[in-house]
């Protein structure tokens, strides 16, 4: 049995402040961000294990840590059984580049393990699920959402409009911790958020929503680029090559260009021949019209 762990593109990302240092998580950052998959993904496989000792049989070409790994344990724990069996990870997704590559692995080896051994866990998920980092809940489904406080809130939207997506990557993996420690640098104190703002509650079609991401912006966009700033210069070629929108997703380094549906090849193609040695893709947004996106 299989399951894809599909690529979290934060569409928009906006940065409120920190929490105060009162609470509970004081320091954390609150935000609001766009969430969107797209038809990149890795592949989870599930299979039926020859031994009986209920030891954990994830292949060992995955570390103790991986999230693969991780969400089996949890699972384990929260069900009180023993889940026997082999799990393997296929990536596509590229590592440490803003994509939830590895919040999607979690995400997609929950729902797998449920399916897999009939369990009664769905409604536990969000919770066993949120165990295991800010952003694995949100990847219980690849419906789009609308994410706020510290990635705790999730809204579900309605599926966006149709759109093809190039996804660019100067090869330079960025870590979500650097990017978060240079925007403190230049943030507001502790406690002060700006007010929050109005959840999209649908898009009109493929020009509302580059409207859309045009002005919620990534506020994470410089901070990242002072630290690989070779990240202005994928956005500045897709801007180059006719993008109508390109922007940062999440913390980095990936970028992104939304384009009507047909349009992202002929996108990709152009900027291959400008930044060859960069990672590079033209995909989808899922929408409704993408079946079985959770299969």
């Amino acid at each position: 049995m299989q399951a894809r762990a599909f690529a979290k593109l934060n569409l928009g990302l906006r940065v409120r402040g920190r929490l105060p240092l009162s609470d509970k998580r004081g320091g954390m950052h609150v935000l609001e961000s766009l969430v969107a998959f797209v038809a990149v993904a890795d592949t989870i496989t599930i299979a039926h294990t020859s031994t009986d000792n209920g030891a954990d049989n994830t292949p060992p070409d995955l570390p103790a840590d991986n999230l693969v790994r991780r969400a089996h344990r949890a699972l384990e724990q929260a069900s009180g059984r023993t889940l026997d069996c082999h799990l393997s990870l296929q990536k596509r997704i590229p590592i440490a580049a803003g994509l939830g590559g590895g919040s999607a692995d979690a995400a997609a080896t929950l729902r797998l393990l449920v399916k897999f051994f009939g369990l009664d866990a769905t409604p536990a998920l969000p919770a066993i699920a949120a165990t295991l980092g800010a952003d694995v809940p949100v990847c219980l489904s690849a419906q789009p959402a609308w994410m706020c406080g510290t990635g705790e809130q999730i809204s579900r939207l309605s599926p966006l409009p149709q759109a093809d997506i190039v996804l660019v990557n100067p090869r330079r993996a960025l870590s979500t911790a650097q990017v978060f420690k240079r925007l403190r640098a230049s943030h507001a104190p502790y406690g002060e958020l700006a007010a929050a703002q109005s959840m999209p509650v649908a898009f009109g079609g493929f020009a509302a929503l580059c409207a859309h991401v045009a002005a919620q912006g990534n506020d994470l966009t410089q901070a990242a680029i002072a630290i690989v700033p070779s990240i202005a210069d994928c956005l500045r070629v897709l801007e180059k090559c006719g993008a109508p929108i390109a922007a940062m997703s999440g913390s980095g380094a990936t970028c992104f260009a939304l384009v009507g549906r047909g349009e992202g090849a002929a996108l990709a193609r152009a900027y291959g021949a400008a930044r060859p040695q960069d990672w590079c893709v033209a995909t989808q947004l899922i929408s409704a019209a993408d079946a079985k996106i959770n299969e």
